[in-house]
């Protein structure tokens, strides 16, 4: 049997990194590797040019770093092991040779392709070809290790490539392009963001953490607060997932979504507040606390609310016709008790203010003078209808904008 010939039954018979096996680019390779045995020069130009697409589409610069990328990918009984911390020698040394028969589908090259089609030799000079590389060039065993750690590290499947999903139509969407906000970007609020840092970092690595409610002003910075923890602690498995209030009863989907996935998960739902009407408060509470089915341990739920209590009241409501009228308020307002830890973000006063502001403006590099920029920001903050760290950076994307249009 030649050469070719072994390569493609080997990975015709890939049961493991079946994903893989199956993405577009492996299919196109196996087409052609049939094509080329069978001298079929039609076939093998139609796979070539899925082949083509498939490499330009992902980016790749070589044939070996296309499917080292997509072994990454791949979500399968190896992969989901090594990320849970399992290792079984069996399950391995299968995935080692199925590693290695991909490693050696890597390294077929276009032009070897063609000869073995027997397409005449004009062509190779017309067809826009690929490099073989080397990223799956190493031993398979070497290349299993470094799959293994990567899985450890980062997951398997879409919760390896994405780190922020948002909960939409009963399902996680991965979000392509996240906020990329830091915590070098925030200004002021130090103690409160080192409560919620400490908070996620006991959750990171195993220990008594609390469900967060994050309360206070608009403008102050909760929401940012909430999505520089994903920039800063990904890389040590943190994953965050966007809920919508109004989906907050398929708390129980997502649970079970991700409940064996070993990485851990916020849950972040922003602008919490409920109406009277509104019977998800109650489901809520069970997620934070006292449902039958408990809340898995990878996963913290984070909110923000402009609102103290939750539960949006009326005089109406206090006085209504309910004999026990006290225990129905009680109950309207224990949601927020449910919280471990509330963290309260208010409008800054106006030394607090200035400092943010200097703060802003240094990392911009403007060279106004603190007088002067003080003045400026006052009267645009008189403009705004207050002093908040939202309003602080508008100012400060205002005055760049003019300086770059004055230059």
């Amino acid at each position: 049997m030649n050469k070719i010939s072994l390569i493609y039954y080997r990975v015709r018979s890939i049961g493991i990194f079946k994903q893989t096996a199956d993405s577009v680019c492996v299919r196109a390779l196996i087409s052609m590797l049939d094509a080329a045995r069978e001298k079929d020069i039609d076939w093998l130009s139609a796979g070539w040019g899925e082949l083509i697409s498939a490499l330009y589409k992902d980016g790749a610069s070589s044939l070996s770093d296309e499917l080292y990328s997509l072994l990454k990918r791949d979500e399968n009984a190896f992969s989901r092991a090594c990320a849970a911390g399992e290792r079984d020698e069996a399950l391995f040394k299968a995935a080692e040779r199925e590693i290695a028969a991909i490693s050696a589908l890597s390294q077929i090259s276009a032009q070897e392709l063609l000869e073995l089609a027997g397409a005449p030799s004009e062509l190779s000079s017309q067809l826009v070809t690929w490099e073989c590389g080397d990223a799956l060039s190493a031993d398979s065993g070497a290349i299993a290790e470094k799959l293994s750690e990567y899985y450890r590290k980062n997951g398997c499947g879409v919760y390896s490539q994405y780190n922020a999903f948002i909960w939409q139509d009963k399902r996680l969407v991965p979000v392509e392009t996240p906020d990329t906000i830091t915590f070098a970007d925030l200004k002021g609020y130090r103690s409160q963001r080192k409560m919620l840092i400490d908070n996620t970092l006991a959750f990171l690595g195993g220990r008594p953490c609390n469900n967060v409610l994050l309360y206070g002003d608009r403008g102050t910075g909760k929401s940012s607060s909430v999505h520089a923890l994903l920039n800063e602690f990904s890389a040590d498995g943190l994953r965050m997932i966007e809920l919508s209030k109004a989906d907050v009863e398929d708390f129980h989907l997502i649970s079970s979504a991700i409940a064996k996935v070993p990485l851990k998960f916020i849950v972040f739902i922003d602008d919490l507040s409920f109406s009277q009407d509104n019977d998800s408060f109650a489901r809520l509470k069970a997620a934070l606390e006292g449902g039958l089915a408990a809340k898995p341990s990878n996963m913290l739920i984070y909110a923000t609310t402009n609102r103290r209590h939750l539960i949006k009241e009326t005089f109406e409501s206090r006085q209504g016709d309910e004999l026990h009228i006290n225990d129905s308020v009680q109950e309207e307002l224990s949601l927020s008790d449910r919280f471990g830890i509330v963290i309260t973000f208010i409008n800054p006063d106006r030394k607090q203010f200035f400092d943010i502001l200097d703060a802003m403006a240094q990392d911009r590099g403007l060279n106004l003078s603190k007088e002067e920029l003080h003045t400026l920001a006052e009267r645009w903050s008189l403009q705004k209808g207050g002093r908040s760290p939202r309003g602080a950076k508008q100012f400060i994307d205002a005055l760049c904008s003019d300086s770059e249009e004055e230059n």
